[in-house]
């Protein structure tokens, strides 16, 4: 029966069987093998305008729902999602409450996206003034 090594000695592949074939590859540098810059995924692209679209439609639901002009509903999704919350214009059904928090949710999730996007964007700027 062989004897655990001591942790010391568990680093230094002391578990290991055979120790030939479990040698360790050479590898490169992953920065030099990965693009100076690499391309946004399609996917980014679209989760903006998705949750903008939740969100007005959502609004607009809600307006039909609580019988709020357009102009009204807009006004709320916007108030809402952008978590100022005046309280001026409230919902007074259920499904207008519900909604209001898919407003408030989606709200949050773009907003999100948005400081996302510009700290990405102020790296990859500074990122390149520093490097060209």
């Amino acid at each position: 029966m062989r004897r655990r090594p001591s942790l010391a000695a568990a680093g230094r592949g002391a578990y290991r069987r055979d120790e030939s074939a479990h040698e360790p590859a050479v590898t490169q540098d992953r920065a030099a093998t990965l693009p100076h810059r690499a391309r946004p995924r399609r996917s980014c692209h679209l989760a903006g305008p998705v949750h903008l679209a939740i969100q007005v439609a959502s609004g607009v639901l809600l307006g039909f729902v609580e019988g709020w002009s357009v102009g009204d509903a807009l006004y709320f999704t916007f108030v809402t999602g952008l978590t100022i919350g005046y309280g001026d214009i409230v919902p007074r059904q259920a499904l207008g409450r519900a909604l209001a928090i898919v407003i408030g949710i989606s709200g949050l999730f773009l907003t999100g996206l948005i400081a996302g996007i510009a700290v990405h964007a102020m790296r990859a700027a500074l990122t390149d003034r520093d490097t060209g």
